[in-house]
C-alpha cells in the first residue's frame, strides 16, 4: 500500500513538474509585415444616420517584441498620416491589467495564454468616454508571427489578420 501511495505521489509530482516546465512561444524579435495590405483593416462605409466610422488604425511598419516570463513589450513602429512614430506597449503576463497610451487613447489590457496563443483583451477609452474593445491574438505559424485583431466600437466590429516575418 505504501508503495502504491509513493508511486501515485511521484506521478503527481512528475505531472506538476512537467506542467510547470511547459513553455510558451517566444515572440521576441523585430517583425515586418509580409504585405502592407494586410496591416490595415478595411473601414466600414459611412451611413447617413449612423455613427461615423472610426479613424483607420496606424499602418504598422514593424513590431519589436521583447519577452520575459513576466511581461511582453511590443514597440510598434507605425506610419500615421505620413509620419513615423514608435508606440511602446507593455503587457504583464500574470493576468493583471496594464495601462498603455497611444495619443488620446487609453488601453486597459489583460494578457492571457491560450495554449500557444497570446490573447490581449483591451478596453479602449478617450478622456471621459469608452471608445470600444480590442482583442489581439498573437501566434507563431511556420516561423511567422500572425496577429489577429478584432475591434468593436459604436460603428461595428472589424477584424483583420496580419502576417509578419522576423527581420534577420
Amino acid at each position: 500500500m505504501r508503495a502504491l501511495i509513493l508511486s501515485v505521489s511521484l506521478l503527481i509530482a512528475s505531472l506538476a513538474a512537467m506542467t510547470a516546465a511547459q513553455t510558451h512561444p517566444d515572440f521576441s524579435g523585430t517583425w515586418i509585415p509580409v504585405n502592407d495590405v494586410g496591416t490595415q483593416p478595411p473601414l466600414p462605409p459611412s451611413t447617413p444616420d449612423g455613427p461615423p466610422p472610426p479613424p483607420p488604425p496606424p499602418r504598422t511598419l514593424s513590431i519589436t517584441v521583447t519577452q520575459s516570463p513576466s511581461q511582453i513589450s511590443a514597440d510598434r513602429r507605425v506610419d500615421v498620416a505620413g509620419e513615423q512614430t514608435v508606440q511602446p506597449f507593455v503587457y504583464r503576463l500574470d493576468g493583471t491589467e496594464t495601462v498603455n497610451h497611444m495619443g488620446m487613447l487609453t488601453f486597459r489590457t489583460r494578457a492571457a495564454w491560450d495554449a500557444d496563443r497570446l490573447v490581449l483583451s483591451s478596453t479602449v477609452s478617450v478622456p471621459g468616454n469608452a471608445a470600444g474593445e480590442l482583442k489581439e491574438v498573437y501566434r507563431l505559424v511556420d516561423g511567422k508571427l500572425v496577429v489577429e485583431s478584432t475591434r468593436r466600437g459604436p460603428a461595428g466590429t472589424f477584424t483583420s489578420q496580419t502576417v509578419h516575418t522576423r527581420q534577420q
